[in-house]
């Protein structure tokens, strides 16, 4: 890995709590796992037609997990916890990996995002979110650091949003050498499990060409 750290989780605290977020967030979240976890490959990995010694692929693997609160200090549950990881492991096969071996982001990639941020996911952000750009590659090797978790919970005690944040490497040969992708990833979680929040960094180092940095945030929480 190299030195860059993800960004620090930054809820922004408001007035606004939601009644049983956490019973929505976790039946929404469960959903979502349920439907996209058959196989032995981890869900979410890049949606290729066949398997390939060529794309080596890391699966994420939780770690450290914090909440905050503008009340009682609540907890995220372990389901709701195995559920974002399981979504965030869907943004980097979607997103990030899809495009290095067919050229563009996987099918589900926009349908990931609350519809606030959608936009801007497919649109404007969509170079620093993707590496639609560097695709189709030769092979690549992704490794990731682990997933801190990060909850906000009301003044209740109950969840009302969930937030990871991550690092993930890629080294993949094309055309003239080989390319170092390194991505600093926040996602935040409404309770319907969408994005409704993000913010990546993106390290590119392209053979013959300049390293670039380019950073994309949007959304917010209430």
């Amino acid at each position: 890995m190299t030195g860059a750290q993800p960004p620090k989780n930054r809820f922004r605290f408001g007035a606004v709590a939601i009644a049983a977020a956490v019973v929505v967030l976790v039946v929404s979240l469960l959903f979502v796992a349920c439907s996209g976890s058959s196989g032995k490959k981890a869900a979410g990995q890049s949606e290729r037609t066949a398997p390939s010694k060529d794309f080596k692929q890391q699966a994420l693997k939780a770690g450290a997990v914090h909440v905050e609160s503008i009340g009682p200090l609540g907890t995220i549950p372990k389901d709701v916890q195995k559920a974002v990881l399981l979504a965030s492991q869907k943004y980097v096969g979607s997103a990030l990996l899809a495009p290095l071996e067919s050229g563009s982001v996987g099918a589900s990639y926009a349908n990931l995002f609350d519809p606030g941020v959608r936009g801007a996911a497919a649109g404007a952000d969509r170079g620093a979110l993707t590496d639609a750009g560097v695709g189709p590659v030769k092979k690549y090797k992704q490794t990731a650091g682990k997933v801190a978790i990060s909850g906000l919970t009301d003044a209740a005690g109950r969840l009302m949003f969930t937030a990871t944040n991550f690092t993930v490497k890629t080294v993949a040969d094309v055309d003239g050498g080989q390319a170092t992708l390194t991505h600093d990833v926040e996602l935040t979680f409404n309770p319907l499990g969408l994005v409704t929040a993000y913010r990546v960094r993106t390290i590119r180092k392209l053979p013959a060409a300049p390293t670039t940095t380019t950073v994309a945030t949007s959304g917010s929480t209430p």
